[in-house]
This record gives structure tokens, sequence and C-alpha cells, in this order.
């Protein structure tokens, strides 16, 4: 297994417009083999200085990072639409 840590910090999402306006949302996907997980902050679309974290990890790790409230937050409508 293997645990990719990377960065979209600098991808100007808040510039991104490919003809439909300005995005509320941006994301990365990348093919990786079943067995590796990936953590990927990227700017949020706001431009409020937050950032989203796309995780992709085993249940353990989600978990703890779920107990802990105060630093990641799941991602939910009213943040993208609100």
């Amino acid at each position: 297994m293997a645990c990719i840590v990377s960065s979209g910090m600098g991808f100007p999402v808040g510039e991104a417009d490919f003809g439909t306006g300005l995005p509320a949302l941006a994301s990365y996907h990348f093919p990786w083999p079943a067995d590796t997980r990936y953590i990927m902050p990227m700017p949020s679309a706001r431009g409020d200085g937050d950032w989203v974290v796309y995780v992709h990890a085993v249940p353990e790790l989600v978990k703890v990072m779920e107990e802990e409230p105060s630093v990641f937050k799941a991602l939910e409508n009213s943040y993208v639409f609100g």
C-alpha cells in the first residue's frame, strides 16, 4: 500500500472558466492502483482562504479524521451552493 500526498494549492480555481462561468467546486482524480491512497488539498472555489482536501484513505484513518472535526469537516451542499 502507498499513500500519495500532493498539492493542488497552486491551481487557480477561481479563474478556471471553461465557458460556463466560474466553478462552485473543483476536483482532482487520479487513477491510482486500488491499494494506493492519496491526500490532495486544493483552494476552495469560494476564494475565502478555505481548503478542500480530497482524501482516499484506509477506513481507520478516515475514522480518526472524522473524530477531530476542528481539522476536517465533511463537505456539504450548503458550502458549495450556500
